[in-house]
């Protein structure tokens, strides 16, 4: 039984090879390639810091907003109870008044 062999389709000298892979085979470029990679991680870190300082600021927002809001939310609770207040008062407030001013 023959055996089975994966045969490219291109010999290996007609194979296109790009100019930054042929560099960094080769050794010659391969620090330019790393100092490059390393500036890129150090700039990906930065964007990182600043996108996580941003939603700390984010978080903290929301909770001095989700504050005020209870806050809003007592007010109206007082301001709705005054108002219940007023009309309970209000119609004995009157019949005084029209009692002593016929």
């Amino acid at each position: 039984m023959p055996s089975a062999r994966f045969e490219p389709a291109i010999p290996a000298s007609e194979r296109p090879q790009t100019h930054a892979l042929d560099r960094a085979a080769n050794g010659i470029g391969f620090k330019r390639v790393m100092r490059y990679t390393n500036t890129v991680i150090r700039y990906t870190n930065t964007v990182m810091r600043y996108t996580n300082t941003v939603m700390r600021y984010t978080n903290t927002v929301m909770r001095y907003t989700n504050t005020v809001m209870r806050y809003t939310n007592t007010v109206m609770r007082y301001t709705n109870a005054v108002m219940r207040y007023t009309n309970t008062v209000t119609p004995q407030i009157l019949s005084s008044i029209e009692y002593f001013n016929p």
